[in-house]
């Protein structure tokens, strides 16, 4: 094959690009300049965040951080992004536009042309369902074990105050309540 007769590269138009994008409803795409602005907000941002893209075009996108943390976060993950090549990256909570806690991940990327980075892209999905799952796990071992450690100390035990002893410290621990709170 000729160097005249190899297959061109396509290019993809804006607006193709932009159909793809929108197409992850899940995933909130959304790209910023320099300075964390908002520069363009998919639709899977407007279905996680709750914001329209015209409500966040220009905006900061410190908004979506946890009030607690909003611009020390975003400074960090531009930061992180510039030397590291990425930000974030860590789970956490993020805010919705009503104001509503979510747990999610997400991670900030540089975006190069040839004179260096002109902005960023970040990627950002809502994992609160799959952290509520995790939490139900670990609470459901919790439990186990502590019924399994009651149940072997209940098997050897013969004195009858002990034996309370075992079921009320059980319970105590699988309610997290005071001690006299369990009775």
């Amino acid at each position: 094959m000729t160097e005249d007769s190899e297959p061109q590269k396509s290019e993809i138009a804006a607006w193709q690009w932009r159909q793809i994008v929108n197409g992850a409803t899940d995933t909130a795409i959304i790209t910023t300049d320099l300075q964390g602005r908002v520069t363009s907000w998919n639709a899977g941002a407007s279905n996680i965040l709750g914001w329209a893209e015209a409500e966040m075009i220009g905006q900061s996108l410190s908004r979506v951080f946890a009030k607690e943390d909003q611009e020390a976060q975003l400074g960090r993950e531009i930061a992180d992004a510039m030397t590291k090549g990425k930000g974030g990256g860590e789970e956490g909570w993020r805010l919705r536009k009503n104001g509503c806690r979510f747990w999610a991940v997400g991670e900030l990327s540089p975006i190069r042309d040839k004179s260096g980075v002109v902005g960023f892209i970040k990627i950002l999905r809502d994992r609160t369902a799959q952290r509520d799952a995790e939490e139900a796990i670990r609470e459901e071992r919790h439990a186990l074990e502590v019924l399994n450690r009651a149940g072997s100390a209940l098997a050897a035990e013969t004195d009858i105050h002990r034996l309370v002893q075992i079921v009320t410290d059980a319970g105590v621990e699988l309610t997290r309540a005071e001690f006299g709170a369990f009775f």
